[in-house]
């Protein structure tokens, strides 16, 4: 049995909120099948 069918196709997105003080920093991580992009950026 295959578990990793269209495995290649396949985009998670992990969506962190973090705060520090009165600043909200969102942690945005996408897991792609070559690479890793973490994106930072204040609301």
């Amino acid at each position: 049995s295959r578990t990793d069918i269209n495995n290649n196709n396949v985009r998670r997105t992990m969506r962190h909120t973090i705060e520090f003080g009165s600043e909200r920093t969102i942690f945005v991580v996408r897991s792609e099948p070559s690479s890793i992009v973490c994106e930072y950026y204040n609301s």
